[in-house]
């Protein structure tokens, strides 16, 4: 699975809303054993923070994303 664009609005924020939904993610792709990954605008270090703190890595890095 991948995961293209996961946007929150501003208001939404910081309520775990995203989270859920990358737990459901992360749910659905172990039942399916598939692998997930996913692109980070480097100039989002929120984003990053995120995806970080749900238990992915970063394993590639261009001149504007990074791997995960």
């Amino acid at each position: 699975m991948h995961l293209v664009d996961l946007v929150c609005a501003p208001e939404a924020r910081s309520k775990g809303i995203c989270s859920a939904v990358l737990e459901a993610l992360k749910y659905d792709t172990k039942v399916r054993q598939v692998p997930i990954c996913l692109s980070v605008a480097l100039d989002n270090p929120r984003a990053k923070a995120l995806y970080l703190r749900q238990g992915f890595n970063l394993i590639g890095v261009s001149d504007t994303h990074g791997s995960m």
